[in-house]
C-alpha cells in the first residue's frame, strides 16, 4: 500500500506540474513472477519510475514503451515470456532485460496513458478508491489482438458498500462488457468469485465475436492501525506501519509533547480517555488495534470496547495471565467477551520469532497482523504453551 500512496503522490505532483504520465499495470501472470496481477508502476515523460512491476528486469523496457504511450496517447499491451530466451514480441529477451531473469513465467502488462482531464483515468480512480476507505472493483478490459481499438472499454470502477453485492454491481459491469461483446454470464461469475475470495481475477470471457479479456481488481483501503500507548515500544510499530502505507492513529490521554516528538509526522493523535476513543475513530473491517499502554486498568477499560467492533485484529502486550485476569474481571462485572470476539484477540501480541528489542517486537506484531489479514496460519505467541522468556 505504501507503493500505491507513492504512485498517487507522484500523480498529484505531475498534475500540478503538467508532466505527462503513463501507468503500467500487470493484468495477467502465468507461472512464476516476482509481482502479481494488480502491481502498478507510474512513468513520467522524463522517464522517472514510481512503483515496480518486477524485481528490476522489466522496468527498463516498460520505461521505454511508456514513452511511446505518452507520445501517442494510445494504450499498449505487452507480453513478456521469461521462460524462453526470446520475448513473445520477437525481440531478443536478453537485449531487453540485459540478463535472463529465469522467472519461468508469462507476464501481461497494459500500459495506459494518464489524461489529467479525465476524472476516470486509471490513477484518479485509484486515488478515489484509496481515499474513500471503501472496497472497490476496478475493471480493465484489454484486447487479445494488438490491432483492436482499445477505446470501447478501458476502465470501470464500482464502489462496494461493505460486503454487500447489490445488483448494480453486476448490471454496470455487464453493460460495459457488452460493449466489447464479452460473455456477460462469465463476467457475473467472475465478479462473484472476486467478491467471495477478495482476489484479482482475469476473465477470458469470450463470445464468438470477442477478442477481449477483462481484468477485475478487488481494491481495498489501506490498513488502519490504532496504537494505544505512546511509549518507546510504540515508536517502531508506528514507523513500520507508516512504511507499509498504513494509516496510523495513536491514542494516549496522558501523552506529553516529548512523547509526540518521538513519532514525527504522519500519525493522527487522539488524546482522549479509553471510553471516548471509539467516538473519535471510525472503525471498519480494515482496522486493527494494538494495546501498548502498560496500564492494566486502561487496557481493561479499552479491551471490551475494541473487541466489540468490526476490527479484524486486537493485539495486547503482556502475559496470558494478564489477559485472563482482565477477562475474569470483565465477566465478574457482567461484561463478558463473547467467543467470537475473543477469536481476534492476540495476547501476547506477535508471532513467535524470539523477539527481544522493541523493533523486533514491533516486527513480530506487524507480521501477525498481515497474517490475520491474509488468513495465513503463523506461530502466534498466544498459542505458545511455554513461557516466552526463560527463568534465571
Amino acid at each position: 500500500m505504501s507503493e500505491v500512496r507513492e504512485i498517487i503522490q507522484e500523480y498529484q505532483n505531475a498534475r500540478e506540474g503538467n508532466i505527462a504520465l503513463a501507468l503500467a499495470l500487470i493484468v495477467h501472470v502465468e507461472g512464476s513472477s516476482y509481482r502479481r496481477p494488480g502491481a502498478r508502476m507510474l512513468v513520467n515523460s522524463a522517464g522517472k519510475l514510481t512503483g515496480a512491476i518486477s524485481g528490476g528486469c522489466l522496468e527498463g523496457d516498460i520505461q521505454r514503451k511508456a514513452q511511446l504511450v505518452i507520445h501517442s496517447q494510445k494504450p499498449l499491451v505487452i507480453c513478456y515470456d521469461t521462460r524462453d530466451e526470446e520475448a513473445l514480441e520477437g525481440e531478443n529477451f536478453n537485449e531487453i532485460l540485459t540478463q535472463n531473469p529465469g522467472c519461468e513465467g508469462v507476464i501481461t502488462i497494459v500500459v495506459l496513458p494518464v489524461d489529467f482531464d479525465d476524472p476516470q483515468n486509471p490513477v484518479e480512480q485509484l486515488r478515489k478508491t484509496i481515499e474513500s476507505r471503501k472496497s472497490h472493483l476496478i475493471g480493465t478490459c484489454y484486447p487479445v489482438k494488438k490491432t483492436l481499438d482499445f477505446s470501447p472499454f478501458l476502465h470501470h470502477t464500482i464502489c462496494l458498500a461493505g460486503q454487500e453485492q447489490p445488483p448494480s454491481i453486476f448490471t454496470s459491469f455487464k453493460q460495459k462488457a457488452a460493449q466489447v461483446h464479452l460473455a456477460t454470464e462469465k463476467v457475473e461469475a467472475g465478479i462473484s468469485k472476486v467478491l467471495k475470495e477478495g482476489k484479482h481475477q482475469s476473465l477470458k470471457a469470450y463470445q464468438d465475436s470477442s477478442d477481449w479479456i477483462l481484468f477485475i481488481e478487488f481494491v481495498t483501503p489501506p490498513v488502519q492501525i490504532v496504537i494505544a500507548g505512546s511509549g518507546p515500544d510504540a515508536v517502531p510499530l508506528a514507523n513500520i506501519s507508516q512504511h507499509l502505507g498504513w494509516e496510523v492513529i495513536l491514542t494516549d490521554a496522558k501523552a506529553n509533547q516529548q512523547s509526540l516528538k518521538r513519532f514525527g509526522g504522519g500519525c493522527t493523535w487522539v488524546r482522549v480517555s479509553p471510553e471516548e476513543i471509539l467516538n473519535n475513530i471510525e472503525v471498519d473491517p480494515r482496522t486493527c488495534f494494538v494495546l501498548l499502554t502498560h496500564n492494566y486498568y486502561y487496557d481493561k477499560a479499552l479491551l471490551p470496547l475494541v473487541l466489540n467492533t468490526e476490527a479484524f485484529y486486537v493485539g495486547m502486550i503482556g502475559p496470558k495471565t494478564k489477559k485472563d485476569r482482565i477477562l475474569n474481571d470483565l465477566k465478574g462485572i457482567g461484561n463478558p467477551c463473547s467467543e467470537d470476539h475473543l477469536k481476534k484477540l492476540y495476547c501476547p501480541a506477535g508471532i513467535d520469532i524470539g523477539s527481544e528489542s522493541p523493533q523486533e517486537i514491533a516486527l513480530s506484531i506487524i507480521a501477525e497482523i498481515i497474517a490475520c489479514l491474509n488468513a495465513v496460519n503463523v506461530p502466534s505467541l498466544r498459542n505458545r504453551t511455554k513461557p516466552i522468556h526463560d527463568s534465571y
